[in-house]
């Protein structure tokens, strides 16, 4: 029995004869797709608007809370820098006092001794007047609280009362983890609408003896200003959350706490008056079981009720313990409007086409589009890589050769991507030795193994430039290895090389400052740059410099000044203004330099200017 012959039929045959039908058909195919385009626009735009939102509140949030730690930590500098006297109340209430006129988003700024002595200067809400309070020996160790002028002298006592720092979350916290930290999320005593947070951070002396904790509270209501400033959408809602669920902020209307027995209470978000909150806050704990388990963004959109929302939760931390969520909720509703009108015009005009079309539109579409799906379906999963594909098409003539031709072009691409990669690896690998190695040559010094000078002029640079935004000081110190030449001369120039290396590298381990650069300048000179550092700070360094020498105790007997080769360091420091150079912070260092020698060399000189 003969085997049959498959038929295959011409594409143009297929297509001519159903054509005027299959235009009606392509007419609601047209419109269904512009609709689903329009719906994945509003996804695409929804997305696009939680993520700049998050984004916003993420660095609001990350510059907002950093000013109180740079704070403290301006504070604790002043006292280890013995700039401020903790036992003098008087000096250090006007110096809390003014930077109370700075920084206008603290409540109180304060310090608490071991001794369970106090100062603070705080702003109350009536009025915005700036006290000072004072809980010390010549108080009875009560809280005076004292008004204050325009220059924050203290003026009449206005309140006298109880008060124990030491018992206070801030002091306990502080003292137990030994470092920067926060309290619990309070409400105020008397102005449960101003919700607050303290920061404390203790003060240690060089025997890590408690000298002080130094603290400030700090207004977490300004946050649901903001949020209701940024205003996600007509009728979204952003909100900021502690892992408990308790509202930090919320850019609702709703205060986020409530009043119980005449005293605030923070409120949780599944016990919210709104009732989306509260069907939200059950789906999360549906979906996640805890906020706690939440470690990552979370975007998906969900239904409530009959309305249907775009929906984000994305984690916020910094380094000092605050862990809280951001919780972004867009409706469906507030984009949806224009997209459903045009919706319902387009189902009016394409109904009776479709209609009429349905028959002969579903039979041909179906036959024609059944390969050439297979195609892009095998196209797609070529472009992500899967080169084992094959298609597989009969009926239609021209859709068999194109097939066949498909299947020989992906066998072609899978033999050219595996060579392709092979010499694609090869030549990386070479790239990127050669890369290290000019690297390393570029800016290493090849007998010391420490950054070159070449190096050091570009970074000085860069770090004058820098410190002439911050206004901070940037000192420098140039090292002189003394009687080098005497002891180039007695042990040869290999034995100089060996003097040089194993200096250089005892020189560089001594600065802990991550952003410090010690550098060799020429000969046997050496420079050290460190950034935001005062002329004591560099000069504390220079000596551990001298001392980290002189341990080694590399013999040098033609040396006048010790039986051991020694260091003659110049040191600089400078605030850096658009008129100077960084020249003018190396020559000064230098003349420092030349001074260490001139009185005697082994020894650290700070410049006299």
């Amino acid at each position: 029995m003969p085997l049959s012959k498959k038929i295959s039929f011409p594409l143009q045959i297929v297509l001519i004869v159903p054509f005027f039908l299959q235009t009606f058909a392509a007419v609601g195919l047209v419109s269904y797709l512009s609709f689903r385009n329009g719906q994945e626009a509003i996804d695409r735009l929804a997305n696009q608007v939680i993520s700049e939102i998050d984004a916003r509140i993420q660095q609001h949030l990350d510059s907002y809370l950093a000013v109180p730690q740079q704070l403290n930590q301006i504070n604790a500098d002043a006292v280890k820098n013995r700039i401020l006297n903790l036992r003098d109340s008087e000096v250090t209430g006007r110096y809390l006092w003014k930077q109370m006129q700075t920084y206008k988003n603290f409540s109180y700024i304060f310090y608490a001794l071991p001794t369970g002595e106090y100062t603070g200067a705080g702003r109350w809400v009536d009025g915005g007047k700036t006290t000072i309070d004072e809980v010390s020996p010549r108080t009875s160790y009560q809280n005076y609280s004292y008004a204050t002028d325009e220059e924050g002298n203290r003026q009449q006592l206005i309140y006298k009362g109880k008060y124990q720092p030491l018992s206070e979350d801030w002091y306990i916290r502080a003292v137990k983890v030994g470092k920067f930290t926060w309290s619990k999320i309070y409400n105020w005593d008397g102005s449960p609408e101003y919700i607050s947070i303290s920061a404390s951070l203790p003060v240690y002396d060089e025997r890590q003896q408690l000298i002080a904790v130094m603290g400030s509270d700090f207004l977490l209501s300004n946050i649901s200003k903001l949020l209701q400033q940024l205003k996600a959408s007509q009728t979204g809602k952003i909100l900021i959350l502690e892992r408990d669920c308790n509202i930090v902020a919320s850019s609702s209307l709703e205060p986020p706490f409530t009043i119980i027995n005449n005293t605030a209470k923070r409120l949780n978000v599944a016990d919210s008056s709104d009732p989306l909150l509260r069907s939200i806050a059950a789906i999360f704990k549906k979906k996640f079981g805890n906020w706690q388990s939440i470690k990552t963004q979370q975007s998906f959109e969900m239904q409530v009720g009959n309305a249907r929302y775009y929906t984000s939760v994305n984690p916020w931390k910094d380094r000092h313990g605050l862990d809280w969520l951001v919780l972004v909720i867009i409706p469906e509703s507030d984009f949806m409007a224009q997209i459903n009108a045009n919706t319902r015009t387009t189902i009016l005009l394409c109904f009776a086409a479709l209609a009429i079309a349905t028959i002969l539109g579903i039979y041909t579409s179906r036959w024609i589009a059944r390969p050439i799906l297979k195609l892009q379906q095998a196209s797609v999963a070529i472009a992500r890589g899967e080169l084992d594909r094959s298609v597989k098409v009969e009926g239609i003539y021209e859709l068999e050769e194109l097939a066949r031709s498909f299947n020989q072009m992906a066998a072609q691409l899978k033999t050219l991507f595996a060579e392709l990669e092979v010499r694609v690896e090869e030549r990386t690998e070479a790239l990127q030795k050669a890369n290290q190695k000019l690297l390393k040559l570029a800016i290493l010094d090849e007998l010391t193994q420490i950054p070159n000078r070449r190096y050091f002029d570009e970074l000085i640079k860069k770090e004058w430039n820098r410190h002439i935004k911050s206004q901070k000081f940037i000192a420098a110190i140039m090292i002189d290895i003394d009687y080098f030449k005497s002891y180039n001369d007695n042990y040869g120039h290999q034995g100089g090389d060996e003097c040089l290396f194993r200096v250089a590298q005892a020189i560089e381990k001594v600065p802990k400052q991550a952003d410090a650069l010690v550098a060799r300048y020429g000969g046997e000179e050496f420079v050290v740059i460190l950034p935001n550092t005062s002329l004591a700070g560099a000069f504390l360094l220079s000596e551990l410099l001298r001392t980290a020498v002189l341990s080694l105790k590399i013999p040098h007997p033609q040396s006048e000044v010790s039986p051991y080769v020694t260091l003659s360091l110049g040191i600089a420091a400078i605030i850096p203004t658009p008129e100077n150079q960084p020249e003018n912070l190396v020559c000064r260092a230098d003349a420092a330099l030349y001074q260490a020698k001139k009185l005697g060399r082994n020894q650290s000189h700070v410049e006299s200017g």
